[in-house]
């Protein structure tokens, strides 16, 4: 008897794809700056259809210059053509610069902006993920990927604005001359954009093989080189240890890169050649038909003229562009994910001054632990009271503290503050009036004084004038 054979699992669809991210980046990048957007947008319209409008002026001013060598134009005439063709030229220089302006000044303005959002969605995770190394990595690719998902928006806003009025009236103009001129733009457009679909997968997985090994990376050289470990690090003669888990993560990095970097060459080499035989077959149907009487001089030179510009744009809105953004594609993704990830739901509530905080059976594990770091513990601490937790090194202390400052949820029985749980008070209510300074702290380049005063700073009383008066 055969063995049967087992039916293929069905392979999940992931729900982030292209349109998804669009749907999901646009909003904030116009949120960023709304009138800049629109302006920005309209300005891209414009600069599109100047230049394919720049060819068909370029015709007239050819047209011109033949018809007077041949005797049926004038001199002034000429010089008319000129003047027009010098002033659209100078015309779609200027519009490229205010353009490019607002482009900066919104894409700068949206970098912000979504910092600004990994930011806000960090302080509404639960602070005991970062003991948790899988959302670190989460972390990591999130802020790689933020300018990536600015540049996503602004790559599909350029190809709708920019591009696809360019090439629209490109075709229209090319089809006006002769309809099967419009081939010119199938010729150059195919062969890249199918090279860079292949690509996108391909750079897609690295990003997420690669996040983790830059992770490791950076741990390895703060530890090896960073301020903080400097010295530790040499007077326990560990230096040459942490060196070589530093090589070997730029080893594995490279290697990766390497890999996807090759398949990637390999593509571009074969669809190029394709693009090579296309410019080729353009060349071909013009001079075909301008001497066959069937396409002007002028449109023919004016035509020609274009091709290097109609590669140049159709290799900087899919080599360059869409190319680039195939290469961030993972990184955009991971972006989104982590936006995704579900915020803490507590409340705001207000918590009194002179509240005591009860522990009642509370136990605590941390992420990817297999025993508990606190079991059961019961303690009072009464209003104004101060306690000290004394215990040996690994004993709980640190994670005691953070349980009662309502930093970790206990995973077992409850902390309370007053009659209120800390399960049920959000983070911004719970540490406006609670600080905390661990083994590991960051301490300013401030008085001591300055120092504690950060932590009771209130950014809604501050006055315009501050006391710079030492002690």
């Amino acid at each position: 008897m055969t063995p049967e054979k087992k039916p293929k699992e069905k392979k999940e669809k992931d729900p982030i794809n292209l349109f998804y991210m669009a749907k999901k980046i646009y909003p904030m990048v116009f949120r960023s700056k709304p009138s800049y957007s629109i302006v920005n947008q309209m300005l891209s319209i414009i600069h599109g259809v100047s230049h394919g409008a720049n060819v068909m002026i370029a015709q007239i001013f050819f047209d011109a210059v033949y018809r007077a060598s041949t005797g049926d134009n004038t001199v002034g005439g000429v010089v008319v053509a000129l003047v027009l063709y010098v002033a659209f030229r100078l015309a779609c220089d200027l519009l490229n610069a205010v353009h490019n302006f607002t482009s900066d000044v919104v894409m700068q303005r949206s970098i912000g902006y979504m910092n600004g959002e990994i930011n806000r969605k960090s302080a509404a995770i639960d602070p005991v993920e970062y003991e948790n190394p899988k959302r670190l990595d989460d972390i990591n690719k999130a802020a790689n990927g933020a300018g990536s998902a600015v540049f996503l928006v602004f790559i599909l806003s350029t190809v709708f604005t920019f591009y696809l009025p360019y090439f629209i009236f490109m075709g229209f103009y090319l089809v006006s001359l002769k309809p099967t001129l419009i081939l010119c733009l199938l010729f150059v457009f195919v062969p890249v954009l199918t090279a860079q679909v292949l690509r996108s997968s391909v750079f897609s997985k690295l990003e997420d093989k690669a996040a983790p090994i830059r992770r490791e990376f950076d741990a390895y050289n703060d530890a090896a080189c960073g301020k903080g470990f400097f010295k530790e690090t040499r007077n326990l003669g560990s230096f040459g240890y942490l060196k070589s888990l530093l090589v070997e993560s730029i080893n594995s990095l490279n290697a990766a890169i390497w890999g996807a970097n090759k398949r990637s060459a390999l593509i571009d080499f074969g669809f190029n050649t394709l693009s090579l035989l296309g410019y080729g077959g353009i060349l071909f149907l013009l001079v075909k038909y301008l001497l066959d009487g069937e396409i002007s001089v002028g449109a023919f030179a004016a035509v020609y003229n274009s091709i290097g510009m109609l590669f140049a744009i159709m290799d900087e809105v899919i080599s360059r562009h869409i190319g680039n953004l195939a290469n961030n594609f993972g990184q955009i993704r991971n972006f989104l994910r982590f936006l995704e990830i579900p915020s803490d739901g507590r409340a705001d509530l207000k918590i009194g001054k002179k509240e005591g905080i009860t522990v009642e059976n509370a136990s605590f594990r941390y992420p990817n632990a297999e025993s508990d770091s606190l079991k059961n513990i019961n303690l009072h601490i009464k209003p104004g009271e101060t306690v000290a937790i004394v215990g040996e090194n690994g004993a709980g202390k640190t994670t005691l503290t953070k349980l009662l400052t309502g930093l970790y949820k206990p995973t077992g029985g409850s902390v309370k503050i007053g009659e209120t749980d800390t399960d049920a008070i959000s983070y911004r209510s719970l540490f406006e009036g609670v600080s905390g300074v661990f083994q590991k702290y960051q301490r300013y380049a401030l008085t001591l004084k300055e120092n504690i005063q950060i932590a009771d700073f209130d950014p809604m009383k501050t006055s315009s004038k501050r006391s710079r008066k030492t002690t």
